[in-house]
């Protein structure tokens, strides 16, 4: 009889998805609809881990061949890529919605798309959200850290998978030299959106943790890197004309008081799954993760 294989600690859990819900009508981005809101939010990134992006290249560092970190013009940078990334996985369990590969927009049969992809994006429609490029606000210079070998794909297991903090007893056998933002930067990035509802803005910001939890990113995840605090400190929307943007409104609380609308037109909608995330997602040393 063979005896059952007992597996280490594993940082990772899995929220699982039911059927996604295909029901949300395609809001294009060509024109500005009467009613919803364009603009931009300017957010901070507050790297509570070292982050580490890889280029899939290697370079030199004290002598030595390390893996190398995405940058641009030399600076590292986390890619707007990556932060979308983060933040759709985290909405399609939030909604019910299918990943972006799993769905395909066809015009002619007028077909609805779950909620994270016609706002995201899926086969065949462009989405209404985008983010700039997160640049360090201040210079800095990347730092070594070791990576251990990756987790495999959970094939059998249901759901989205999400890293939360390394448990008690985790064996790690970190060997692998990678370069990384430093824990403590700061990086600013853009949220950029079109036609978007009040509910599904705040689903965006739920996303990416806005007062609610602190999400992860980056390609080391599996080893309690990537923890970051994100924080809106600006906005500007669009009229509902093309003759131009409003003016940036800048105030803290006038920030902080249109982002509470925001999320809590939003909340109802994904009061289970946002609980869950709100305890498993916290970086240790932080206390976000409460009740609204």
């Amino acid at each position: 009889m063979a005896t059952e294989r007992k597996l280490p600690p594993r940082n990772y859990f899995t929220l699982s998805v039911p059927r996604a819900r295909q029901q949300a009508e395609p809001v294009f981005h060509d024109t500005l609809v009467s009613g919803r809101r364009s603009g931009v939010i300017d957010l901070e990134i507050r790297t509570l881990a070292s982050v580490h992006v890889g280029s899939g290249s290697f370079t030199m560092y004290e002598g030595r061949l390390v893996k190398d970190l995405m940058r641009r013009g030399g600076v590292p940078i986390v890619p707007g890529s990556s932060i979308k990334g983060s933040c759709r996985q985290i909405h399609e369990v939030l909604t019910e919605s299918a990943s972006p590969f799993m769905e395909r927009y066809r015009k002619r049969r007028s077909q609805p798309l779950s909620e994270a992809g016609s706002i995201f994006g899926a086969l065949g429609f462009q989405g209404r959200v985008s983010f700039d490029d997160a640049l360090p606000k201040e210079p800095l210079a990347a730092v070594l850290i070791q990576l251990s070998v990756a987790y495999a794909p959970g094939r059998s297991s249901q759901g989205r998978r999400f890293y939360g903090r390394m448990p008690d007893g985790a064996q790690q056998s970190r060997k692998i030299p990678a370069l990384a933002i430093p824990q403590g930067a700061l990086l600013s990035t853009a949220l950029r959106f079109r036609n978007l509802s009040l509910a599904e803005l705040g689903g965006v910001l739920v996303s990416l943790g806005v007062g609610c939890f602190t999400p992860k990113l980056g390609g080391a995840k599996y080893d309690d890197y990537g923890w970051v605090t994100i924080r809106p400190v600006r906005y500007q929307l669009r009229g509902e004309t093309q003759l131009g943007p409003r003016a940036w409104v800048t105030e803290e609380q006038h920030v902080d008081e249109f982002c509470k609308r925001c999320i809590e037109a939003f909340e109802p909608a994904a009061k289970e799954a946002l609980s869950k995330l709100r305890e498993r997602l916290v970086a240790p040393g932080e206390s976000l993760a409460r009740d609204r």
